[in-house]
């Protein structure tokens, strides 16, 4: 049979395909005589690039079970705080989110190579703020949560903005690119800085603000 499967599509809708055909093979064997009822289906390339994208996003989310705990434990060392990790972690968990979920509603992609090579880097992205204004609030004299997070952007945020301009200007030279793979990755390390900027200014440090420990907790 000839297929109207395009090319490069996404696992997902590749692995739906593969799906239909499995169970239209399966109901053709079950109705053919005895000797021609061990029929098989190959889809060469479509088939085997499939399982090669499904191996990587399953490499995604073992990743992420891997890095999460990985940069709690690292935010615990930099911080000796649980309370202030806890909400530097759920602020990176934010970050992920944001920037994997633009890109599939705003430019609908789905996780294939680039995006499962990249969706771990962004990990490590976007943990980067928020521990360096987590650790400054910490090592602050200051004994409440308003002037330890005043403290912490002082000290802090004209280093996290400028870190934040620097790596933007380094995607902004990726996307000059012509492999679609190093394209993409700009995409994403511009969104993760973005999002990681608003998230350590406008979401972590209002958090501490209100929430963060004192004193000497």
């Amino acid at each position: 049979v000839k297929s109207t499967l395009e090319d490069e599509q996404s696992q997902t809708y590749t692995n739906s395909v593969h799906d239909a055909f499995d169970d239209l093979q399966a109901e053709l064997n079950a109705a053919a005589p005895e000797g021609m009822s061990r029929g098989w289906h190959d889809g060469g390339y479509a088939w085997a690039w499939a399982d090669t994208q499904s191996g990587l996003v399953n490499n995604v989310f073992n990743g992420f079970k891997i890095c999460f705990p990985a940069a709690f434990l690292t935010l615990l060392l930099a911080t000796h705080n649980f309370l202030l990790s806890l909400f530097a972690i759920i602020t990176v968990a934010g970050i992920v989110a944001c920037v994997l979920g633009f890109c599939k509603a705003f430019l609908g992609w789905g996780l294939g190579v680039a995006e499962s090579i990249a969706a771990v880097i962004v990990i490590g992205f976007a943990v980067d703020f928020t521990v360096h204004l987590a650790h400054m609030y910490i090592e602050s004299s200051h004994h409440s949560r308003a002037d330890r997070m005043a403290d912490a952007g002082r000290k802090m945020g004209v280093t996290v903005v400028m870190g934040a301009a620097t790596t933007l200007g380094a995607g902004c030279f990726l996307w000059m690119c012509t492999l679609t793979f190093f394209t993409k990755f700009a995409i994403l390390i511009i969104g993760t800085i973005g999002f990681s900027l608003a998230a350590a200014l406008l979401f972590f440090m209002p958090l501490v603000a209100t929430l963060g420990p004192e004193g000497d907790t």
